[in-house]
């Protein structure tokens, strides 16, 4: 797979999952991503594109017109005007070259469903409660599947 066709892949991820948190949030999200196509050795794209693994690539997800026309500009060379979508785009393109500011995240979820999974302590959140907080930029939560220390990224403190 060439780099362009990686790096198209995780923009339009990054677009469908965290466009709007702040900067050190999407740089996580694109980490979660490296981190994982490390650890299988697979590419960007087969990452963003397993199942059940990044909501904005199912068909019935609010985002999934919007990451796959995002998607065809890219593949085409199309200009993106949008200054929110080009920043998802600029750090698609330079992950590489950037430090995992997630501690060894591969997965996050919203900061909010988090709370929830603690609350309920249900079957469906198991996978969460199994996993610990690294750290809390914006709405997500970055989690490992190790024991670890939460830290907020603009406060850098607290413990779990």
């Amino acid at each position: 797979m060439n780099t362009s066709e990686n790096t198209n892949y995780l923009a339009a991820t990054l677009v469908g999952e965290c466009r709007g948190e702040p900067i050190e949030g999407i740089i996580g999200v694109a980490n979660v991503v490296r981190n994982r196509a490390l650890a299988a050795n697979s590419s960007f794209r087969e990452i963003c594109l397993a199942p059940k693994q990044f909501s904005c690539w199912s068909e019935d997800d609010l985002n999934f017109g919007l990451v796959r026309e995002i998607l065809s500009q890219l593949e085409n060379g199309n200009e993106i005007k949008d200054p929110t979508i080009r920043q998802c785009i600029a750090i698609a393109s330079i992950i590489d070259d950037l430090l995992d500011n997630t501690g060894g995240a591969k997965n996050y979820v919203t900061a909010q469903r988090h709370q929830l999974a603690k609350a309920r302590g249900s079957t469906v959140d198991q996978w969460i409660m199994k996993m610990r907080a690294t750290v809390v930029m914006g709405k997500h939560v970055f989690l490992i599947e190790t024991r670890g220390q939460i830290r907020d990224a603009k406060n850098q403190t607290s413990s779990t």
